[in-house]
């Protein structure tokens, strides 16, 4: 598991198959009560409170595993939640994860912005996840969409 903290109202965490396989994604109360105990797990590492309102945005890719997107509303009745989570969770299945990486190697891959990206389906060597960052969301629709495909 890896966790990103954007600023003090969003994080991004990364959670291979590994982490999930017990998760049943079809299942909003497993869902939900899995959030509560990562953030748990948030607020124990990384001293932050964790109570509000969130807006969860959750990108599953069958090799990977899932991506988190947690956006925490900053309303003035936030009092209200005090020592409560409240959250709202899109599940987007299906997702297309890719790879940046900063040099070409021997695989098929898009070009943009003096980029590379690798589809996550396509990787067979573990190195490539040393090498890059994990792309995902919308993003990848706009590499998808404007990059230039290179056949290797």
């Amino acid at each position: 598991m890896k966790i990103e903290l954007l600023d003090d109202y969003n994080y991004t965490l990364y959670l291979n198959n590994l982490y999930i396989k017990d998760l049943n994604l079809d299942n909003k109360e497993d869902i939900e009560n899995y959030l509560k105990k990562l953030f748990l797990i948030i607020k124990d590492r990384y001293d932050i409170d964790i109570s509000g309102m969130f807006e969860i945005d959750i990108y599953v890719n069958n090799k990977y595993g899932i991506v988190i997107d947690i956006f925490k509303e900053d309303l003035e009745y936030l009092d209200y939640f005090s020592n409560q989570i409240d959250m709202q969770v899109n599940i987007i299945k299906d997702s297309i994860f890719l790879y940046e990486l900063d040099s070409f190697i021997e695989k098929d891959l898009y070009k943009y912005n003096h980029k590379y990206y690798i589809d996550v389906e396509d990787i067979d060597d573990p190195i490539i996840y040393e090498q890059g960052n994990l792309i995902f969301g919308e993003y990848v629709i706009e590499v998808l969409k404007y990059g230039k495909k290179v056949n290797v």
